[in-house]
């Protein structure tokens, strides 16, 4: 690699180096733009107008295939999730009177609090029409089952326990039908 000494400019050729003023810089500024412009429109232009004609395959189905929910789950699909949303409001009744020193909730509180998963599990499979929910419809019938009996008992006495019974009693019926 040979030796290089460094340049040596005079005050004339390094003045024609000053940076550019505003006006050079606008110029420079609007020529890559036009140019930018150019280039994006003219290679738009080239481009292959569909992914087969780029020699891409697509992976999209001709037709949408049919829906797996059947309007058994779709009913059990949404009284699971009518459900949880009552049985969610009946639990925090439970634990306010639990809170207060009343344990005539605590076995109240305990089967909502089993029956809420085992529902929300139920809701989900039944809208996505899911081969396993026959199997979650048995647990589903138990739970609401056990909860709806615990819910009865306070029913005439508390509008959220009526309220959780009944969502109980409509879910436990559906999921029975569905085994």
């Amino acid at each position: 690699m040979p030796n290089r000494e460094p340049v040596r400019l005079s005050r004339a050729e390094f003045a024609s180096l000053a940076p550019m003023n505003r006006r050079q810089m606008i110029q420079v500024a609007a020529s890559t733009a036009v140019a930018h412009g150019v280039v994006t429109v003219l290679g738009c232009q080239a481009a292959p107008k569909t992914a087969s004609a780029a020699g891409e395959q697509r992976h999209e189905p001709k037709t949408t295939p049919p829906s797996p929910v059947t309007p058994e789950g779709a009913r059990l699909a949404a009284a699971a999730s009518d459900c949880v949303r009552v049985g969610e409001t009946c639990l925090e009744h439970c634990l306010r009177s639990l809170s207060a020193g009343s344990d005539m909730m605590a076995l109240c509180a305990r089967l909502v609090e089993e029956m809420l998963p085992i529902c929300r599990a139920t809701a989900t499979l039944g809208a996505i029409g899911s081969k396993r929910l026959e199997a979650m419809a048995q647990l589903c019938a138990d739970a609401c089952g056990e909860c709806a009996a615990e819910c009865e008992k306070h029913a005439g006495h508390h509008a959220e326990c009526k309220a959780c019974f009944e969502a109980c009693k409509a879910t436990e019926v559906l999921a029975r039908a569905l085994v």
